[in-house]
Formats: C-alpha cells, structure tokens, sequence
C-alpha cells in the first residue's frame, strides 16, 4: 500500500474549471450543441470545419479558421476526414491492452480526508491480481477506482459486489477504510480493449493549417501507461 500527501479533483471539476478559464478569453466562442462534420479546405490547406447541430442530419454550416486543430479524443474522425479528401492514411499501431475499471464515488467524514490522501494497493496484471486506488476529491467526497489488465477478468459494477472485490486484494485496506463511508452512486465500469498511435508522420501528403494532438494522435492505456517505454524510446 502506497499513502502519500496529494490533491485531487475529479474529472469534472477539472474540465469545468478549464471550461470557465476558456471563455473568459475574448476570442475564444463555443459552438455549443453541435459536432464537426469534415474539413473545408482549398487545395492542400485545411480552411476551417463543418458543423452541425448534434442529432440532425442537414444544416450543415461552416466555420472558416486559419488553424484547425483536432484535439477529439479517441473518437476523432480525422483519418476518415482525410481519406475522402484523397489521402493515404497509414494503419496506426495497435496495443491490445484489454483493461477494466470500475470506479465508484463515496461521501467521506472529514477525519478521513485529513488523514488520508491517495492510497494505491497494487496489484499483479500478470496473474490477475487487481489494482485499486482512493483518492480524495472535492466536496468532502472520493473516487475509488478498482482496475484489472490482461483480459482475465473485469472489476465488478454490481454495488453489492464491489467492496467484496476490494477486500479480496493483496491488501485490503481500502474496504476496510470504505466501511466509514457512504457509496453515492453504483460502480460504474469502463473497458479499453486496444490503444493505437497514429502513424501520420509517414503520410507522403499532409494539408497545411491542420495539427493533431491527445489521444486523437496516440493513447496509453490510461492506469498502467501500457506502451509508453516502447512508443517514446
């Protein structure tokens, strides 16, 4: 077990946060409810993006821009933007990380959060030990993330069963911590079977006025960093 002095916030607090600092910038202005569609360009240079209003069909408008930057996540459609605009895209590289997590939220007492700040309770991937970390996040409440690698086998969602599955670790203190907690919600379970890199580096073409960044462009396995050693060397 691993304690250590920390700050944490959850994921949301952490965009809103971001969202709020962005739109105090004068020229920063949201497209709100609505998904790029495809690239507008002249030539060789990407000129801006398609839009629409998410859900719909057709209305499609366009927004002009002398920088199109795709920062999308893993859900970007920027290789099927390019190959229809005529460009060949290189297969990216795949790593099948087959990783589950589950994490579930619990309201602590205020002794806990001053005593505690991230316990880890590490775990063996290789033969199917899981791994589990609480941390304290805001508003007197934590995120506790119960996770496995390898495929064997995935963290439970079944509120019933997920202290049981955090008692049964190498190290058990964390349910044994939970027991003076209230879970505000069911575990809720997410699955990463592969990560890739894009490969665009070796595109013979690539348009002008276009870059590509986060896990649109190449994503780790987001517990362990599966593949970060052999991708960055």
């Amino acid at each position: 077990m691993i304690d250590r002095k920390d700050a944490g916030a959850s994921r949301a607090l952490l965009e809103w946060v971001i969202r709020r600092r962005l739109r105090a910038l004068p020229n920063v202005r949201f497209a709100n409810g609505h998904e790029a569609t495809g690239l507008l360009t002249d030539g060789a240079k990407v000129t801006g993006v398609t839009i629409r209003e998410r859900g719909k069909r057709a209305q499609h408008a366009a927004i002009e821009a002398d920088l199109v930057l795709d920062a999308s996540g893993r859900a970007s459609k920027l290789v099927k933007w390019l190959q229809a605009l005529g460009y060949l895209v290189p297969e990216p590289e795949r790593l099948k990380a087959s990783l589950g997590y589950s994490t579930r939220y619990y309201r602590i007492p205020p002794h806990v959060a001053e005593q505690w700040s991230v316990i880890v309770t590490e775990g063996v991937p290789a033969k199917g030990i899981g791994t589990a970390v609480f941390g304290p996040v805001e508003r007197n409440t934590a995120e506790v993330v119960l996770y496995y690698a390898g495929g064997q086998r995935y963290p439970t969602t079944d509120a019933g069963l997920y202290e049981q599955e955090l008692a049964a670790l190498l190290d058990p203190s964390i349910a044994e911590l939970l027991q003076a907690c209230e879970p505000l919600g069911p575990p809720r379970g997410y699955r990463v079977p592969e990560c890739f890199r894009q490969r665009f580096e070796r595109m013979e073409r690539w348009p002008s006025g276009l870059l590509v960044m986060g896990d649109a462009l190449c994503n780790f396995d987001p517990i362990y960093g599966q593949g970060i050693y052999r991708r960055c060397r």
